[in-house]
């Protein structure tokens, strides 16, 4: 998992990643998720440095989304990232 600032300059633009799901935030708002897959955004509705970061994080044909799906697929890209597949201790028996 790492926390990163993509751009190379001073910003308020963070993309946190865990294994291949991202979420990005702009100051402290989550305004894009890659679930792995696909890249979702939100519509700018806060200004032109929060829609900069936004058009500079994900691609152009990112699928936008209302704010509250956005956090539902931004909650489900961290459990899945999260989540560990089970672990079978091998028998020594072949299958």
């Amino acid at each position: 998992m790492r926390l990163a600032n993509e751009t190379g300059r001073k910003t308020e633009r963070r993309t946190l990643w865990i294994r291949n799901r991202a979420i990005v935030f702009s100051y402290e708002t989550m305004v894009a998720v890659f679930d792995g897959t696909n890249w979702f955004k939100c519509d700018n509705q806060w200004g032109p440095t929060t829609g900069r970061h936004i058009n500079e994080a994900v691609p152009r044909d990112a699928e936008t989304v209302s704010r509250d799906r956005l956090e539902d697929i931004g909650y489900q890209a961290v459990q899945d990232a999260c989540v560990v597949p089970p672990f079978r201790v091998p028998t020594g028996e072949t299958e």
